[in-house]
């Protein structure tokens, strides 16, 4: 039980991805292993996609390192999926963006490409009694496309 308060104390259950209980031929380790596995359901790494896992091992009788091996190549396996769909999804994103602002953009100089009101925003600004966010604002809300 020692072991178990020690742990949740340590706060690592937020941290690691693989547990390694080791020397466990040294003492009975079913009570650590399911009280970690029981916290480790709850934890909020589970919400990443990767699920924690516990690995006992015993160093003295050469015990669970194969097991230990193969998580962690599936974690480094589940990584690099990981990263690859993260960069998809963020270069995906990163296109839309530039898209969505050239349509602006066209858009906008279609629009106001030589606008008296554009001329007028211009003007105020240049003689300071107007400012580039007011103007912005106020050539916006003539667009009907914001609802401030």
């Amino acid at each position: 039980m020692g072991d178990y308060v020690q742990t949740i104390k340590a706060g690592v259950l937020e941290i690691g991805d693989i547990f390694v209980i080791n020397k466990i031929d040294k003492r009975d380790p079913s009570e650590l292993l399911q009280n970690m596995e029981s916290l480790l359901r709850h934890s909020s790494s589970a919400k990443s996609g990767w699920k924690q896992r516990v690995i006992p091992t015993s160093a003295m009788n050469s015990k669970g390192f194969d097991e230990l091996v193969q998580a962690i190549n599936e974690h480094r396996d589940y990584f690099n999926n990981y990263r690859k769909a993260i960069y998809l999804r963020h270069r995906a994103a990163q296109e839309l963006r530039d898209e969505v602002y050239s349509y602006f953009v066209d858009f906008f100089k279609n629009k106001f490409g030589e606008n008296e009101d554009l001329k007028k925003s211009v003007e105020e600004i240049s003689s300071k009694k107007s400012d580039p966010y007011s103007a912005s604002l106020k050539i916006i809300k003539m667009l009907n496309i914001y609802n401030k």
